[in-house]
């Protein structure tokens, strides 16, 4: 014979059993169909002609929603060979993922390390970057192998005008693309 409390305490106990239980694998398949529905992005998709001539047009806005989420998104992770980035993108082809702070420029950057060639130019990093100070500025910037005179004259050959991008040589002697989205 069981004492009447001691039933009641063990249905409540197992109504609590089922509803975490049930709680957590919807939690689960909520989270696996968001990754699910995840937008994949080859990250060599990122890199076309306007992308380095930093000319957009009206089907830029994915790749600036992008961007976007790529700094603001403090959730990424790792899975098999992709980055998830927050629910709404996977990103493959990408070595790493990390941030920067440049304290001189009050800059930070999400840096995607990659490598693969495009137009003929070795793609070595992708960034997301938002500057705060004297000037507030949002944008990417492209890191390519080689000098920057090197890199515009192959760029040249494949028709790729830079007259809207700021090219800058890294301190490593690599070519640095930055387009301002946003400034």
């Amino acid at each position: 014979m069981t004492l009447p409390r001691l039933d009641s305490v063990k249905k409540t106990v197992s109504s609590w059993i089922v509803l975490l239980t049930t709680s957590a694998s919807t939690q689960a398949e909520i989270h696996d169909k968001q990754l699910n529905s995840s937008k994949v992005i080859d990250v060599q998709y990122l890199i076309s002609k306007s992308t380095l001539s930093c000319s957009f047009n009206t089907s830029s806005g994915e790749l600036i929603s992008f961007y976007t989420n790529l700094l603001e998104n403090p959730s990424i992770e790792k899975k098999n060979s992709q980055f998830i980035i927050g629910n709404k993108y996977k990103v493959k082809n990408v070595k790493s993922i990390n941030s920067t702070f440049k304290k001189t420029k009050n800059e930070i950057s999400k840096n995607m390390d990659t490598d693969f060639n495009k137009f003929g130019v070795r793609v070595l990093r992708i960034s997301s970057f938002a500057q705060n100070g004297d000037s507030e500025n949002f944008g990417y910037y492209i890191i390519l192998k080689g000098k920057p005179s090197f890199n515009k004259s192959v760029l040249q050959k494949h028709n790729i005008e830079l007259t809207y991008s700021t090219i800058e040589e890294t301190n490593g002697g690599n070519t640095r693309i930055r387009c301002i989205l946003v400034g």
